[in-house]
Parts: C-alpha cells; sequence; structure tokens
C-alpha cells in the first residue's frame, strides 16, 4: 500500500472509529465528523490527481458518493428508517473508496448489521421495533475488508 492509500485508509477507519463510538453512545453520527474527514478525503483525492498525477482520482470521489444519493432517497421514502447520519457516513466512505468500492463496503457493512439483528432475534433480545447503531457495523466492515485487502 501507497503512503497516500494507508493515510486514506486510516483516515476513514478514524472517521469511523469516532462515529461508531458516537453512534452507540447516542444513536447519532456527527455530522462534523463526517465534514472534517470528507473534506480531507477530498483533498487528498486532490492531492492523488494533481500531486501523484491520477486524474481519475477526483472522478472516483465523486462518482463513490452516490450510493449515499441512493440511501438519501431510501431514507426519505422510509420517514427515517435509516438514518442521515449513516447516509452522510457513507457518502464519507465514497470519497475515500470509490464507486465500486463503496458498493462493496456498504454491502457488507448491512450483512454484518443483518447477521447482528438476526442474532438478536434469535436469542429474543430483538423485536421487528428494535433498531441497531450502523456505525459499529461500518467499523467491522471497514476492518474486514481491509484485513482481506479489498479496500484501497
Amino acid at each position: 500500500m501507497e503512503r497516500i492509500e494507508m493515510v486514506s485508509y486510516f483516515l476513514l477507519g478514524g472517521c469511523l472509529g469516532l462515529s461508531a463510538w458516537k453512534d452507540i453512545r447516542t444513536r447519532t453520527i456527527s455530522a462534523w465528523v463526517c465534514l472534517v474527514f470528507g473534506a480531507a478525503g477530498a483533498v487528498l483525492a486532490g492531492v492523488r490527481c494533481f500531486g501523484a498525477g491520477s486524474p481519475e482520482a477526483l472522478i472516483s470521489a465523486a462518482l463513490g458518493t452516490l450510493p449515499a444519493l441512493l440511501m438519501l432517497a431510501v431514507s426519505k421514502w422510509t420517514k427515517g428508517a435509516l438514518g442521515m447520519g449513516d447516509v452522510m457516513l457513507f457518502g464519507v466512505s465514497g470519497i475515500y473508496l470509490g464507486f465500486t468500492g463503496n458498493l462493496i463496503f456498504i454491502w457488507t457493512t448491512c450483512l454484518f448489521t443483518l447477521a447482528a439483528g438476526g442474532i438478536g432475534a434469535a436469542l429474543g433480545r430483538m423485536t421487528k421495533k428494535s433498531t441497531l447503531p450502523m456505525g459499529p457495523f461500518a467499523l467491522a466492515a471497514w476492518a474486514a475488508l481491509g484485513a482481506g485487502g479489498l479496500l484501497l
């Protein structure tokens, strides 16, 4: 992993870690955290584009946010069943991961969340009305995909 990719990987991990911690405690994800780490990701995309001679980096960062726009529509359609913090978090991850990487990341996060919900339901700890914070599962997906070499 080259240096700028390593910085990107750990910046995204920092964003996910802070978001998971806040999501567990308050069931919210900080807009400030998403704004700061999103801006850092945009700067890194600019460095990749202009400094490292990779012009597709900015296009990749922009396209990476498209799944978050779809999630925004789902959030509105379901009257907030998917929180706006989750939408912001996946928008930020798209800046770092690009379109395909973000789709894989979102899919893995959803699978982890679904598995936890299924286990909770099987143990009688969750009902149809129960909610789970998605931040911790996004952090787990980041760690799993990173360990498998599938991120960045």
